[in-house]
């Protein structure tokens, strides 16, 4: 790890810091972090209790020797949370993962496990996940991203 930029805390205190989100940078870019410099796959914005709406954005390393043990826990999980999300998501939206079969209505329908995604005679399309709910949706994409928005949550993991 570089050295910390202490110009950064400017008056802030160094420990007991808290966890806002964890977010992901976006494809193709790095984060950096406001401490050390450091490039960033996953950004951790992180506040002060004493300060909570100055945030800054720093790395998992920086992360921990500034957090407390409860936030700590939590950037675990929620990191833990958005590497699942990114390894699950290729698999997802392949055309070949989503096996295709016909209702006994005769209506479209694909299935990715116990994840189905079928058309309905109004033109909709609707999405069961079986343990993260259902719903419609305007076209067959859209179906995927709300059923995988369902069971992986947003991208930005909070």
């Amino acid at each position: 790890m570089t050295a910390w930029r202490m110009s950064v805390l400017d008056g802030r205190p160094p420990h007991g810091w808290e966890l806002d989100y964890v977010d992901e940078a976006k494809p193709g870019t790095w984060g950096s972090c406001d401490m050390c410099d450091a490039r960033l796959r996953y950004e951790h914005y992180i506040h002060h209790p004493t300060r909570p709406d100055d945030r800054i954005c720093v790395g998992y390393k920086c992360c921990e020797l500034l957090m407390t043990e409860k936030a700590r826990e939590k950037s675990k999980a929620q990191t833990k949370s958005l590497k699942a999300r990114a390894k699950a998501e290729p698999e997802w939206f392949k055309r070949e993962s989503w096996v295709p079969y016909t209702t006994r209505k005769g209506q479209a329908a694909f299935c990715y496990g116990k994840n189905t995604i079928s058309k309905c005679s109004n033109g909709r399309w609707f999405w069961n996940t079986k343990k993260h709910g259902s719903g419609f949706a305007d076209t067959g994409l859209d179906a995927l991203r709300d059923a995988f928005a369902a069971i992986y949550g947003d991208r930005r993991a909070k």
